[in-house]
């Protein structure tokens, strides 16, 4: 499996909250800008290499992600010792929370993506602004319209992302996380 996902270019990491390291195998290495060889991280190690708002990001999608026993996917922006942006990778892991450790542990993919160029019929017909732009879940209990408008009054409130769950187990929950568009 190794081979195959080296040939994609796809690098393996796992990140465990309750020991603090990030360990990525070689591949996952060369993508944050490090020798190509496997590597344990300290988190801050692993910080200093991704944009501080992608980093923020992070941990939202992720607590979104154990909410709805989903994957985590974000796209992280991968800075030099200068702060320069040298590349754009997705990232997509299953992360899971322990209770008794108090811990996320996570254990997913890095890959390379490239964003379309301006001008070109890719970048005329993509998306513009967040592609997070808006995600909802409603589970039983709530209805969806009581959602909608409740993002509808939040895209006045800035850039950062915004996640609210409420309800019971009685009533059922509504949660939602909205991040602006640029």
């Amino acid at each position: 499996m190794g081979e195959a996902l080296a040939a994609l270019a796809t690098g393996l990491w796992h990140w465990d909250t309750a020991t603090g390291l990030v360990t990525v195998d070689a591949e996952a290495a060369r993508l944050l800008g490090l020798p190509a060889e496997q590597v344990s991280l300290t988190e801050a190690q692993a910080r200093a290499r991704l944009h501080p708002v992608d980093w923020n990001e992070i941990t939202g999608v992720i607590q979104l992600a154990v909410a709805e026993g989903t994957l985590a996917e974000v796209r992280i922006r991968i800075m030099d010792e200068q702060g320069r942006i040298v590349r754009i990778v997705r990232s997509r892991s299953k992360p899971s929370f322990d209770r008794a450790r108090k811990a996320y542990r996570l254990i997913g993919t890095l890959q390379e993506v490239t964003e379309p160029t301006p001008g070109t019929p890719a970048g005329r017909s993509a998306v513009t602004g967040d592609w997070r732009r808006s995600r909802e879940a409603f589970l039983p209990g709530r209805g969806a319209g009581a959602g909608r408008g409740a993002l509808r009054r939040r895209r006045s409130c800035g850039s950062r992302p915004i996640c609210r769950c409420r309800g019971s187990r009685r009533t059922g929950w509504r949660c939602s996380v909205w991040r602006a568009t640029g």
